[in-house]
């Protein structure tokens, strides 16, 4: 079915740099502020059956297949030191070490090491025409601190805007 809508051609698959690109073009480079990235994509409320993202006309059935095959393949992606603007790469496995045992003195000790709270983004998820996309972004500060978007990106002239968003969560 993938070669049918996509070809035998593969390069539709968005590239890394595509990943860094996207979120790089919303960053001044003359005021980078410095922020914790969890270096593991996070897909999560992408993936929830409870997600709305395929539900409405934004995306063809062919975009939202495209989204899923991009979400396959991101889970072996990790982000990488110095390619996102800003972003100080915190191993994922590490964060999730802090708090499997006690949440609260899981941030305490966080916080000793890191100084502020982390990021996690998933990866941005093209439209087959690449015009289209969604990311999660998620801010994480502690056990009832934190906050996280899917949110709707259109290309418009060159450039991403941020058109809405389909689900949040404010702790």
């Amino acid at each position: 079915l993938f070669r049918s809508i996509y070809g035998q051609n593969n390069n539709t698959n968005p590239s890394y740099q595509e990943y860094y690109d996207f979120f790089n073009s919303f960053i001044n480079p003359d005021s980078i502020e410095t922020f914790n990235l969890s270096n593991t994509p996070d897909f999560y409320y992408i993936l929830d059956k409870t997600s709305s993202i395929f539900k409405d006309s934004t995306f063809s059935p062919e975009d939202t297949l495209f989204i899923k095959k991009q979400i396959l393949m991101g889970r072996k992606f990790n982000w990488i030191e110095g390619k996102l603007l800003g972003a100080k790469i915190i191993n994922g496995k590490e964060i999730h070490n802090y708090f499997k045992k006690d949440i609260g003195d899981g941030w305490n000790k966080y916080y000793k090491k890191y100084k502020s709270g982390f990021r996690s983004y998933s990866l941005p998820l093209f439209s087959v025409g690449k015009s289209k996309c969604v990311v999660f972004e998620s801010w994480h500060c502690g056990g009832l601190c934190g906050y996280g978007y899917i949110l709707l990106y259109i290309k418009t002239n060159g450039k991403w805007e941020r058109k809405g968003s389909y689900l949040s969560y404010r702790n």
